[in-house]
């Protein structure tokens, strides 16, 4: 009996850890294009005196895809921004204790980010509302990452949070895992590092 709960645990954590990595490979795939599009308005605009109308929009849409796409990932493996200046003079308990509040606030965060872009995308949806600029196109296309990307980037300030709620009750490993959540200190078994 509870081999299948422990065994659905591991199917559903692992289905987040891929996805997770997929909305990394997307964001990854999006960078040089976005810096192809700048490099080209800038060469012509400069050399050929011939501005584009559709680049700042294509960069801004970019932008906001990048983030919401590259989120989760940083936070799995606690390589968002951090201010150390206070956690470096901490002991170890309480480090993990600041972080395991953290992740716990950074998950209430993203999932009210995640209820109110989920309804600004239905809202888009319903109305069939459309960008305005260079681009006239479906609203729902630009803002359906951010519930994408807040949903997951919740789950793993949740799975960090648990983690460090398990380091402090002096057990190492992550639930359905036997792993830590790799930091920028520790090597990670993530396809996208080298």
């Amino acid at each position: 009996m509870i081999a299948a709960p422990a065994r659905v645990w591991r199917l559903v954590t692992a289905g987040e850890r891929l996805a997770v990595e997929g909305l990394m490979l997307v964001a990854i795939a999006i960078l040089p294009l976005m810096a192809l599009a700048i490099t080209y308005e800038v060469i012509v605009r400069r050399i050929f005196n011939s501005p584009t109308i559709w680049v700042v929009d294509a960069s801004a849409f970019a932008l906001l895809w990048v983030t919401f796409l590259a989120a989760p990932w940083l936070i799995r493996h606690e390589s968002n921004i951090r201010i150390e200046i206070v956690t470096d003079r901490l002991g170890l308990r309480s480090r993990a204790a600041l972080a395991a509040v953290t992740s716990f606030a950074g998950a209430a965060v993203m999932a009210v980010v995640f209820w109110q872009a989920t309804s600004e995308t239905i809202q888009t949806y319903t109305r069939n509302t459309h960008t305005i600029g260079s681009w006239e196109i479906p609203r729902v296309f630009v803002v359906v990452v951010m519930p994408i990307g807040s949903f997951f980037a919740a789950l793993e300030f949740l799975r960090v949070g648990w983690w460090h709620i398990q380091e402090l009750r002096g057990k190492t490993t992550n639930p359905g895992t036997s792993e830590r959540p790799p930091t920028t200190d520790s090597p990670t078994d993530s396809p996208l590092h080298g």
